[in-house]
């Protein structure tokens, strides 16, 4: 897993195929929000830049049953990743949010409440 120059939204599908993900620093600017669940060297394995990629592949095929327990653990933690640890985290973040806020939000003119999901359909 590396930078690029847009949104590359690859990481957790990387952890879901199984394998050991090796996340490269350099150039990373931002985080998904799941990624501050994982640790490196237990979901993943992290190396500062291109560069070291290949020593940690060595590293890797020397301690076979390290990089499968790390492959394994950064599958698991992502697959527990569901609709409800998603909504959980979206409450929270919003919370939080809310507490920060410093403004009273108003609704536009023409706006429609919306207290449940059949009023999505109204």
């Amino acid at each position: 897993n590396s930078a690029s120059i847009g949104y590359a939204n690859k990481f957790k599908y990387l952890l879901l195929c199984g394998s050991v993900v090796i996340y490269v620093q350099d150039g990373m600017q931002h985080k998904e929000f799941y990624e501050h669940g994982l640790l490196p060297g237990v979901h993943y394995v992290q190396v500062a830049t291109a560069d070291d990629v290949p020593a940690m592949v060595r590293y890797l095929r020397e301690h076979d049953s390290y990089a499968r327990a790390v492959a394994s653990a950064g599958r698991a933690r992502l697959a527990a990743l569901d609709v409800r640890a998603i909504a959980a985290f979206n409450a929270e973040l919003f919370t939080q949010y809310a507490a920060k806020q410093r403004f009273r939000v108003r609704p536009l003119p023409g706006a429609v409440r919306i207290d449940c999901e059949d009023d999505l359909w109204r």
